[in-house]
């Protein structure tokens, strides 16, 4: 056989037209997607801070942290599981704290994802199908939106697919290996995000159906249960006691008023199926399900297993989010499929060519109208304030993406000398919005003057203004603050502003700005004791600032 007509060839072949598309498609920007992305970045820089701070960072871990967070109040500590910071973290001190570092983090998690889709759809297809529903796979909006994301569900979906593969591979062949493999690839998915615990339905599903139950009693299953059991219990015995209630309220009844189990989750991911794979794949996939059941059942439970596992693990969420479903896109894919295999088998090839040219157009179809959003100023802000300061005073930031301004002041600040304030953890606070846990410090003009004579910040920064997102009573009482309190023979002076570049919706209103305001006299008897609520922990961290 020619070089050029081997498997592994023609999927690299895949990857490389994928790499195109993303390179093509993508563009530059600020963190900011679902302002978790910010998280996601700045908990990078924590890790490869801690490291390259060791043996320092290492005498006491807790009170590291605790120093860190206080200083740069945007991580991801315990809200996720660790795995995707420490690979993200060992790549920022090679390569630099920078956003695009951890992109490239996702993107290979990406690529594995690619490989692994393809080996999920060869256990039921061959290989020319196979490598189809893997392009349709990676093609489909929600997998490739989330692959120019930093963010946790492609990692996630990547190990989930590879620990299913092995699993599979074990069930079929009984290699040893891979049911260690298996094992520890499911540890490393829930070490990433939450959403990996749907590999235990997969995995009861597929031995109930293949009845394959003495397999549990062999050796390499428990030496691989060990070794996961080493890797996550641990992690989940001190998240459970620290953050198992957080955890427990945004499953079982959400962030918000309007989260809760409704009749409505019952038909949630199905109906949102467009939205998640295309117009086009769902009515393939709707004919190849029922082509499936009449003549495929046997060879496709994998399939049918992943379908399953995901409906039932992340309909009795009270929060539904359409990318949950990323995980069972590969199975969806595989049913898409099968009409062309079908039509092919029966020597319909134009119907053949003519539905797969159809098909991938309303793949790229959809991808394109997925308007890549970008946001930006908020480096430019944070490094104008760095490079101006005069003090040692800290500075205070609010707004939708006041965390970007965070991580965006650590990054002009290699030195770690400037301390940043959030005015949603010392003017007001909230668990996810101003719908849960929300509580005001300040409800006066007089007593916000108070708390930032209190916390004397050099420089205050705000959103003007901010995104649509909701309206938050503190945000405004601490902009109406400044802005009546700024100008000649007043406390603040306007220092400069920086426009927000972006396509983002949620800024509605033309012209909005990062609003730099200086305080102009320093108070000697500021307080140094900075002690911020959790609220979604219940609980307050605190350390004293140079």
């Amino acid at each position: 056989m020619k070089w050029y007509r081997g498997p592994a060839v023609h999927v690299l072949g895949l990857l490389a037209v994928l790499l195109f598309a993303h390179l093509f498609t993508a563009r530059d920007s600020e963190p900011f997607f679902n302002n978790d992305e910010i998280k996601h970045t700045l908990t990078g820089v924590f890790v490869a801070d801690a490291v390259r701070e060791l043996p320092a960072s290492a005498a006491d871990p807790k009170d590291y942290a605790v120093r860190y967070y206080c200083q740069y109040p945007a991580l991801g500590l315990v809200t996720w599981p660790p795995l995707f910071y420490v690979v993200e973290g060992l790549a920022m001190l090679a390569l630099g704290p920078h956003f695009w570092v951890g992109r490239l983090c996702v993107a290979a998690f990406a690529a594995m994802a690619v490989v692994y889709s393809y080996r999920f759809a060869r256990l039921m297809l061959d290989h020319p199908w196979a490598l189809v529903a893997a392009g349709v796979t990676a093609l489909t909006p929600t997998v490739f939106g989330f692959t120019q994301r930093v963010m946790l569900e492609v990692p996630t979906f990547a190990l989930v697919l590879a620990s299913v593969v092995h699993f599979e591979k074990y069930l079929a062949g009984t290699r040893g290996r891979d049911a260690i493999f298996a094992c520890l690839l499911a540890a490393a998915a829930v070490l990433t995000r939450f959403d990996g615990v749907l590999l235990l339905p997969y995995f009861v599903i597929r031995l109930l159906r293949t009845w394959n139950m003495k397999l549990l009693l062999r050796r390499p299953v428990w030496v691989g249960v060990g070794l996961a059991a080493l890797l996550t219990v641990p992690y989940y015995a001190f998240v459970l006691t620290v953050n198992g209630s957080a955890i427990g309220t945004a499953a079982g009844s959400g962030t918000r008023p309007e989260d809760g189990f409704t009749a409505w989750n019952l038909v949630y991911y199905v109906a949102t199926l467009p939205e998640q794979a295309g117009w086009g794949v769902m009515v393939a996939a709707a004919v190849g399900g029922v082509l499936t059941v009449a003549c495929h059942r046997r060879e496709s439970g994998p399939a049918f297993g992943l379908l399953l596992a995901t409906y039932l693990t992340f309909t009795p969420l009270a929060e539904l989010e359409t990318r949950h479903a990323i995980y069972w896109l590969p199975a969806v894919a595989v049913c898409a499929v099968r009409p062309l295999q079908w039509l092919w088998a029966r020597g319909r090839r134009g119907w053949v060519v003519t539905a797969l040219v159809a098909l991938f157009a309303t793949v790229v179809w959809h991808v394109q109208g997925q308007q890549f959003r970008y946001v930006f100023g908020y480096s430019d802000a944070a490094k104008w304030v760095v490079e101006h300061r005069t003090t040692d005073s800290p500075i205070l930031v609010d707004g939708e993406f006041a965390g970007s301004l965070v991580y965006h002041t650590r990054l002009h600040d290699p030195a770690g000398r400037v301390w940043v304030l959030r005015a949603d953890k010392v003017v007001y606070n909230q668990f996810s919005d101003p719908s849960s846990g929300y509580r005001q410090y300040a409800h006066t003009e007089a007593e916000v003057l108070e708390l930032l004579e209190k916390w004397d910040p050099e420089y205050v920064i705000v959103e003007d203004p901010q995104p649509d997102f909701h309206e938050v009573a503190g945000a405004k009482l601490l902009q109406q603050t400044l802005r009546h309190n700024s100008g000649d023979g007043k406390p603040f002076e306007e220092a400069e502003r920086f426009p927000v570049r972006s396509n983002y919706d949620r800024f509605t209103e033309p012209g909005a700005v990062l609003v730099v305001y200086r305080k102009k006299h320093r108070n000697p008897n500021a307080t140094t004791d900075v002690q911020l609520e959790l609220v979604g922990l219940g609980r307050t961290v605190g350390t004293t600032r140079p």
